[in-house]
């Protein structure tokens, strides 16, 4: 794509971020101004966003954005005005212009090269302009001088008193060309040029209301001034598109009545301006800085293994005062290591922060998703957003967009019925899609519910007998959750045939496993003629993670916080066998008891340490034998449904901040493992992934009613 201007490399990179975030503001605005019609401060916003963007591409010479955001801007005036109502076919033309100026962000960026002809998007600009004015527009108009000092006593008061002081008071029209395209520009430099020479008593539009895009093509000001006409006339007509310009001393004019509607100018030019309204926050832009991504990922990591070095300067610390109790030197090294354990938490913390970022930058995509949907499929759907400040980790925002496309799209084609069948279920004709996020304990969880018709666990059993999933017998002696829970199977789908919308027919085994490789997990809860909800259970972020640091035979296993809920001695509870298996009766709750060894040596675990590791497992096992070992009881969740075990281990080591390593390029993804860390000593140990471990191991909260009788 050709530019009339040839600029920086940098000024384009600058340009292009503009571009990106006027897009994504536009996307969301548009997509409520449908269901905000009458809203006048959404359609203000919509208008200014439009104007920024045609200023801005218009200075680095980008003509096609310039002529697509000027069409825009000349439909969404008359709207604002008040001259065209809001209809679904103006969103229509709206919305694609967006993914017009999207198209042509990409060639700019060089990511595309499609050509873009923009002819077709604004003609159809054009037809939505075309509409009628609604009745109501005739009361519209933009009131007088006059009108507006008969409302606001203050006004009149700062206008007797610019009178008072004995300069002349002038009645100044000015009047801009019909043809202008700035014409906010144009009435900001009549307005600045008037202050500059006088008092401004008061102006119709107000400098605000200009600022705002609100002035029309007319100013109509008083201005108390010692000097002649004659000049004022030509220093306004000498600013260009200014075609008329009347000065004429100032006489009331009287008026019937203010109009109900007109509010007094928000803030005038005078003695009294800093009161006249809210002072605007000059240097607002300042308090933020743009930083590229791939830089802030080399502080990050830099900061990381400073965490790693501090942990390991206060191992060594500790090492020396055992041995060197007396020694000055020993002690002072003591104190800088404490020193530099404190300023090493608090950058960690503000650069984990800087990695943050509120869910609401993709939620804000799936609002025009929906209605695309809906409108494709002959549906009527609303999308209800909640927790879009919630925040989480920047690269696993990066990994959730596609699993949570896709099962916004399976709700609206398989959960979410037609309006005709909705009603002659009783149900209201537009359905419900809810799309919430909220914290949990060392997680974010992101839910996509609808009302829809839900998934019935008979069909899901015959699907699966059928496609070889499982066999007859199996899918029998399945519960509904865990009937409906095969929805994850590798290439399981219902779908009679294959859209465009919901997959091709691929099952939800591509979510899962996305989901999983973050080190979340996905869950289902569906009641047929109800509708379906999907719970992903995420971690904040995948750099660090506070853990329990234990050992299990011969190895050293991080096990994260947020699933920790107590730890105590064998002799604190009643050991049971339940079923043949282990359990274990703690304050009236019977859970399984599972060696974290044994289980991770089924699980196929590789050693970390070796020979030494093996002669270490041999002891473990011994001081297992006698019952010297503790337990750490883990939860998968927060909630009473979420699954509980006990683990043996055979030492609590520590309790620290860990740097998480990923493993997937050295040992490939182990069931049970989330990834390693480094340890003061340059040990490395891994990360348990517990809800893996304990799904894995099938031990579920309750064992069977034989265990509630036992713990009553």
């Amino acid at each position: 794509m050709a530019l009339a201007l040839d600029i920086p490399p940098d000024d384009l990179k600058v340009f292009l971020q503009e571009v990106e975030s006027i897009l994504e503001l536009l996307d969301e605005d548009v997509i409520r101004l449908e269901g905000e019609a009458d809203n006048e401060e959404l359609l203000q916003e919509i208008f200014r966003a439009a104007h920024t963007l045609k200023g801005s591409s218009g200075m680095v010479g980008f003509s096609a954005m310039v002529d697509l955001t000027h069409k825009m801007e000349d439909l969404l005036d008359r709207v604002r005005k008040g001259t065209l109502a809001v209809t679904s076919e103006i969103v229509d033309a709206l919305l694609m212009s967006l993914d017009g100026l999207k198209e042509l962000r990409d060639e700019l960026a060089g990511t595309s090269d499609s050509q873009l002809d923009v002819a077709p998007i604004i003609e159809a600009l054009q037809r939505a302009a075309s509409g009628d004015a609604p009745a109501a527009a005739a009361n519209t108009a933009v009131p007088g001088i006059d009108a507006v000092l008969a409302g606001n006593p203050t006004l009149r008061a700062a206008l007797e008193a610019a009178a008072a002081s004995g300069a002349p008071v002038w009645r100044i029209t000015v009047g801009l060309d019909p043809e202008c395209e700035w014409k906010s520009v144009r009435l900001f430099q009549v307005l600045n040029d008037l202050t500059g020479r006088g008092e401004l008593v008061a102006s119709v539009p107000t400098l605000q209301e200009v600022e705002e895009e609100r002035g029309g093509e007319r100013v109509e000001a008083l201005l108390a001034a010692a000097t002649a006409p004659e000049a004022l006339e030509e220093a306004l007509l000498a600013i260009d598109d200014v075609a008329t310009a009347t000065i004429e001393v100032y006489e009331p004019r009287a008026v019937e009545s203010t109009p109900a509607s007109v509010a007094p100018p928000v803030a005038e030019r005078g003695k009294d301006a800093g009161t006249a309204g809210p002072t605007p926050k000059i240097d607002s832009l300042a308090q933020t800085v743009r930083i590229d991504v791939a830089k802030l990922d080399i502080l990050i990591n830099l900061v990381g293994e400073l965490v790693i070095d501090r942990t390991r300067v206060a191992q060594v610390s500790r090492t020396l005062q055992s041995r060197y109790k007396e020694d000055e030197q020993v002690r002072v090294l003591a104190e800088t290591s404490t020193h530099i354990a404190k300023v090493v938490d608090v950058l960690h913390e503000s650069m984990m922060q800087a990695r943050m970022l509120p869910v609401g930058v993709i939620f804000s995509k799936f609002p025009r998703l929906v209605r695309d949907l809906a409108k494709n499929m002959d549906k009527q759907i609303a999308l209800v957003v909640e927790g879009e400040d919630t925040e989480i980790d920047r690269s696993v925002i990066e990994e959730i967009k596609d699993p949570i496309i896709h099962l916004i799209r399976n709700s609206v084609d398989h959960g979410v019925e037609s309006a005709e069948e909705r009603i002659a279920l009783g149900k209201s004709e537009k359905a419900t899609v809810r799309l919430t996020a909220r914290h949990g304990p060392g997680h974010v969880l992101i839910t996509v519910a609808d009302d829809g018709r839900g998934i019935d666990p008979l069909k899901i059993r015959d699907v699966a007998v059928m496609k070889g999933v499982i066999s007859a017998e199996a899918a029998q002696r399945l519960s509904d959750s865990e009937a409906v829970a095969l929805i994850f199977a590798p290439g399981f789908s219902t779908a009679a045939q294959t859209t465009e919308v919901s997959g091709r027919g691929v099952g939800m085994d591509i979510v899962r496993s996305k989901i999983e490789s973050l080190n979340g997990s996905v869950e289902v809860d569906s009641q047929p003629g109800r509708g379906t909800t999907f719970v992903l259970r995420l971690p904040l972020t995948l750099a660090t993670v506070r853990g329990l640091l234990v050992s299990a035979g011969g190895e050293t296993y991080a096990i994260p916080l947020a699933y920790v809920r107590e730890i105590v001695r064998p002799e604190a509870t009643l050991q049971q066998t339940v079923g043949g298996r282990p359990a274990m009766q703690l304050r009236n709750m019977a859970m399984g008891v599972l060696s974290l060894a044994e289980m991770l040596k089924r699980a196929g675990v590789p050693s970390m340490g070796g020979a030494a590791a093996a002669a270490a497992a041999a002891a473990s096992t011994e001081e297992r034998d006698r019952g010297d070992n503790y337990v750490v009881v883990v939860r998968t969740g927060e909630a009473e449904t979420d699954r509980t075990v006990a683990l043996t281990v055979d030492e609590l080591v520590d309790q620290q901040e860990i740097v998480v390593k990923s493993l997937s390029g050295h040992l490939g993804r182990a069931r049970g493992i989330a990834g390693a860390t480094i340890l003061g000593d340059g040990q490395v140990a891994l990360i348990l992934d517990v809800p893996a471990l304990i799904k894995n191991a099938q031990a579920p909260t309750v064992l069977s009613r034989e265990a509630e009788r036992i713990a009553a």
